[in-house]
């Protein structure tokens, strides 16, 4: 049986395209923000590396997409098994405001790729970010539709205490790093996870 790195690895080769380059990456920050609660929008071979960190943390997902996690190709058996994660087939638009929420480590924005619709989502669950909390955007830099995913990043940013950075492969990836919600901190330990 692979662990989770030579996963990731077989999945570079076969394509180096898209979110495939930012798998190392998703693992290693929901690990290194030693994440107990991440919501994601969208599902995929993403939730799958986030519930084996989540494995390490102790943490919990909640994922919502318009594709049942049934008909998702992508969506791994591990995934489908796991009692870290909760999934709501529904739109994330109309969802948002109908579930309850904790506070959120890490969330991950793959979902609609509709600008409006993305704004919506990001202000909607902006309220749910820890201080220090990351909230990841991805395909702000698509050759199609990077333009109208970077409106939207930049609209939901403004007057926003975040920090913001973007990588420019694998089709762009936005990052932000709430530094309001005083209240309600990211706590690292610092403690090595077992691994």
């Amino acid at each position: 049986m692979k662990n989770i790195l030579e996963e990731i690895y077989d999945k570079i080769k076969i394509s180096d395209t898209g979110f495939t380059l930012h798998y190392p990456m998703l693992y290693s920050i929901i690990l290194g923000m030693e994440s107990k609660n991440v919501f994601e929008f969208g599902t995929g071979f993403s939730t799958h590396c986030i519930l084996h960190a989540l494995e390490k943390t102790d943490g919990r997902l909640t994922s919502c997409d318009v594709t049942h996690k049934d008909m998702n190709s992508n969506v791994t058996d591990f995934t489908k098994n796991s009692n870290r994660w909760k999934f709501y087939h529904a739109n994330s638009n109309l969802l948002l405001d109908n579930i309850d929420h904790e506070q959120y480590d890490v969330i991950l924005h793959d979902g609609s790729h509709i600008g409006d619709e993305v704004l919506v989502d990001l202000e909607k669950i902006y309220p749910y970010l820890k201080q220090d909390g990351i909230l990841i955007t991805h395909d702000t830099m698509h050759y199609n539709l990077g333009e109208d995913m970077m409106r939207a990043v930049m609209k939901f940013a403004k007057n926003k205490e975040l920090e913001m950075c973007t990588l420019p492969y694998g089709y762009g990836l936005t990052f932000f790093r709430n530094i309001k919600n005083k209240d309600d901190r990211v706590q690292l330990t610092w403690k090595k996870i077992q691994v």
